[in-house]
């Protein structure tokens, strides 16, 4: 029987047994929906644990209707308490990594803008860490305004050159008041450079997250920002085609309310006249 010395060597050996298709294992996620870190947390309230490598986990992981519930609990012969449809939810799919070992994405402290870039914009902090891509927000000396830059690295344009042109092409045509605005966008040594409209609040999932649950006035509201901006895409033959409350961006409308603005078209296309 081997002994863990620490939660990494947990990692290491889980890694070797279960062979993730994405490489080695991040992440740990109990039913529960939190996320273990150390070893105290495999002896609290969760019994079993999801494995993520890079993957961005969503809510639904953690849903477990009653069947799997009970196939769970009779092979792990422990038959907790599995609280269904009441746990909470994991944490944001986009949380910055401390562990970059992996990541096809270059560790953000190390990345120097283009010569081109490097004297109109300056780095104020990082906003955002997805699987392709890093957002940064940044001060356009030229505008004097603060902008959004997302980056996309030459590392993570093989294979997807395709999504990248529509995006771009996508993000060129669009102007519509709930949606992210892209002011201009560069190539640079294979790496793609993209000035995007600042949205200061957050995003959806975050906020959910905050509060758990909006009101209806203001859900009405959401919905209507959301539901403004695919009919204008769908009048102009565009799918978005990923809808989630990641890509949900909150602006104040007033002192206790919000508006929101669409965001994130990686994976956007566009369609022919009258095929939409």
């Amino acid at each position: 029987m081997q002994i863990c010395r620490s939660f990494d060597q947990v990692l290491t050996d889980l890694t070797s047994i279960v062979k993730l298709d994405s490489g080695a294992i991040r992440k740990l996620y109990g039913l529960s929906g939190k996320q273990a870190t150390t070893l105290r947390d495999f002896f609290e309230e969760d019994h079993i644990f999801i494995a993520y490598g890079n993957e961005k986990s969503t809510a639904d992981d953690f849903l477990v209707v009653s069947e799997e519930h009970k196939r769970l609990y009779t092979r792990s012969g422990n038959r907790g308490n599995l609280a269904l449809g009441n746990r909470s939810l994991p944490a944001r799919n986009e949380s910055l990594r401390e562990d970059r070992s992996g990541s096809v994405i270059p560790d953000e402290m190390a990345r120097r803008l283009p010569l081109d870039l490097e004297g109109r914009f300056e780095i104020k902090r990082l906003l955002g860490d997805g699987n392709t891509a890093l957002v940064y927000e940044v001060l356009d000396r030229e505008q004097m305004e603060r902008r959004a830059l997302k980056i996309i690295a030459k590392e993570n344009v093989v294979g997807k050159q395709e999504l990248i042109d529509c995006e771009l092409s996508v993000m060129s045509r669009v102007e519509h008041p709930f949606i992210v605005k892209m002011y201009d966008y560069w190539m640079f040594d294979g790496s793609y450079y993209m000035s995007l409209e600042l949205i200061t609040g957050g995003d959806l999932f975050e906020h959910l997250y905050k509060v758990r649950k909006l009101n209806e006035r203001q859900s009405a509201r959401l919905i209507r920002c959301l539901a403004d901006s695919l009919c204008y895409l769908h009048d102009n033959g565009i799918l978005h085609r990923d809808i989630k409350p990641e890509n949900l961006l909150l602006y104040p409308y007033n002192e206790t309310e919000f508006e929101l603005k669409l965001a994130d078209f990686g994976l956007a296309c566009e369609l022919p006249a009258g095929e939409l």
